[in-house]
């Protein structure tokens, strides 16, 4: 068992690149930050009202 056949890490091999696994979770980052920014628009242009109350302002359990 001398660990010829196993691939090296990517900082002992020199390369400073990420990996190509490294592009799913990217995708997944930037894609639920773009479904929140979309989400938070049409919550401003639909119901400006939700965003302009506090937390204390309405109670949950009488409507």
């Amino acid at each position: 068992m001398s660990g010829e056949g196993l691939p090296q890490p990517c900082h002992l091999r020199g390369n400073r690149r990420s990996p190509e696994e490294a592009l799913v979770p990217a995708l997944i980052v930037v894609g639920l930050l773009l479904a929140g920014g979309v989400f938070f628009l049409a919550l401003l242009r639909s119901n400006r009202a939700a965003l302009e109350t506090e937390p204390g302002d309405v109670d949950v359990f009488t409507h």
